[in-house]
């Protein structure tokens, strides 16, 4: 992937692993020695402190994605590796945005920089497979379409994570 980036949107990243090369490999995040390891064979599940269920579309180029509980409602998050930041959501139908105060904030992704509406918060209680995560630092972003993600600092909370793309 080549990125004219004269806006400095990726400024400490080496590269970028698409969908294409993450679909047929599987990943491990080692925070503790700050690796990541793509690898044909198959994940140890000993290596890892706990085991989360993951999903995939079998969409071209569809983010693998978990289902959470967020005070009583299912929300699909998609497991996003370039997201930096712990959780961000955009679905009106879980968080009503009338109790938030929203800035704008000049946000970049792999389109390049633009300015959003956000509001910033900590959720208490995120419901994970049978595991139950709290104090997760969220953004609210007002948007057309709905895209919740969970991002690399929420991995961060292991000492390493893998992703089974041959489960």
């Amino acid at each position: 992937v080549l990125i004219d980036d004269d806006d400095d949107t990726f400024l400490n990243m080496d590269g970028i692993f698409g969908l294409n090369i993450a679909e047929k490999l599987n990943w491990i995040f080692d925070f503790h020695n700050n690796t990541v390891e793509l690898r044909n064979s198959k994940l140890n599940n000993q290596d890892f402190d706990i085991e989360i269920d993951y999903f995939e579309e079998k969409k071209n180029n569809s983010l693998p994605y978990l289902n959470a509980i967020v005070d009583k409602n299912i929300l699909k998050l998609k497991i996003d590796t370039g997201f930096e930041n712990e959780l961000s959501v955009s679905d009106s139908l879980i968080f009503n945005k009338s109790k938030f105060e929203f800035d704008t904030a000049s946000i970049a992704d792999v389109f390049g920089r633009k300015e959003r509406e956000i509001a910033e918060f900590t959720l208490d209680t995120l419901i994970v497979s049978k595991y139950s995560f709290t104090n997760i630092k969220t953004r609210y972003e007002l948007s057309l379409k709905s895209s919740n993600l969970l991002g690399m600092k929420f991995f961060r909370r292991f000492k390493k994570f893998g992703i089974d793309s041959k489960q």
